[in-house]
């Protein structure tokens, strides 16, 4: 048919340039470098900030962020911004624009929003006031602990409310 073919046939790079400056090469393994000389199938390197941008249409896309000091991964649908990622020596989830889970550099993972340096483990926190009472198999809990064969075993539980802490 009437196709373009554009390539090397002696296993050199193919290297397209835009004001005598690289811009993408493909390697003779078909490697795919933007900014870079490839290592992987796609392999694309920027300046901080903005890397790349994959975009359904214009009110859903996915794009990266990446730095000396953090890496992001982000979706947005239009209405809602989710992203993952490492900033310092925190890695974090966030879903509609909140943090919901951080899991800080000694490891600690934190969830619903709260840290507090004077906990260790894993925190769990309820961002309300609400009043209710958890019973076993509520599911209005903010914790469930299913331990096979040790009804009424509560060692290691710290329950924490407005009136005090109990065990």
């Amino acid at each position: 048919g009437n196709s373009f073919v554009a390539g090397q046939t002696s296993g050199n790079p193919l290297i397209l340039e835009t004001n005598n400056t690289e811009r993408m090469r493909i390697d003779g393994s078909g490697n795919v470098g933007i900014g870079a000389s490839p290592s992987y199938k796609l392999d694309v390197q920027g300046a901080p900030g903005d890397v790349a941008m994959f975009r359904g249409d214009a009110n859903n896309t996915i794009r990266t962020y990446l730095g000396s000091s953090y890496q992001i991964f982000q979706a947005y649908n239009g209405t809602n911004t989710n992203q993952f990622g490492y900033v310092g020596d925190v890695f974090y989830v966030q879903t509609a624009a909140a943090e919901k889970l951080r899991i800080d550099a000694s490891g600690f993972a934190h969830m619903g929003g709260y840290t507090d340096a004077n906990h260790s483990g894993l925190s769990l926190y309820k961002s309300t006031n609400d009043s209710y009472t958890p019973t076993a198999f509520n599911d209005e809990s903010l914790l469930r602990l299913h331990v096979p064969n040790a009804e009424g075993n509560y060692a290691g539980i710290t329950y924490t409310h407005a009136g005090g802490t109990e065990f």
